[in-house]
């Protein structure tokens, strides 16, 4: 059951991938969109919205080095898995740390920066989709990738949600 699992990942995660190979103007794009792990666009959007308070601005930078530091220096150790062999990265790609950034800012974004417009939750929410799908689009991880960092992310997201609320 496992290796199928694994087989239909890399199968479906390889088809997203070859529609990149077709479009490479919009894999340029894509690629210039979603820099520093797709967090600081996030920030700065939250930063904005959230009128720039100093403890917000403080807990946002500590959750993007918590997040980034468990991902890439924790668990990418941990699981040790090998990126597909068509990506030009070299280092582990479980779990994806785009994903892993950028939900857990949306997670905050969502319980903790009310009052915010309908058109601003939705391009947040968009953009928060975008980046985990261009990780797969661009050939940098399998889809188990993605869904583990969004899971992780979530977890991080919700913790310090909490910290947040009780701490303002």
């Amino acid at each position: 059951m496992l290796k199928h699992l694994f087989f239909v990942d890399k199968k479906y995660s390889e088809i997203i991938y070859r529609l990149s190979v077709k479009s490479t103007n919009l894999s340029t794009l894509i690629n210039k969109f979603t820099p520093f792990g797709g967090s600081i666009p996030m920030f700065l959007i939250i930063l904005v919205v959230s009128n720039a308070k100093l403890l917000t601005a403080i807990i946002l930078f500590l959750m993007i080095s918590i997040s980034y530091v468990a991902s890439e220096k924790l668990i990418k150790g941990i699981f040790k898995r090998k990126r597909p062999s068509y990506s030009i990265l070299k280092t582990y790609s479980f779990p994806s740390t785009h994903a892993l950034c950028t939900v857990s800012l949306l997670i905050f974004y969502l319980i903790c920066i009310p009052n915010t417009s309908l058109a601003l939750t939705a391009l947040v929410l968009m953009y928060s989709a975008f980046v985990p799908f261009s990780r797969i689009y661009l050939g940098f991880h399998y889809i188990s990738d993605i869904l583990g960092g969004l899971a992780i992310g979530s977890i991080l997201g919700i913790l310090i949600s909490v910290i947040y609320l009780v701490v303002r």
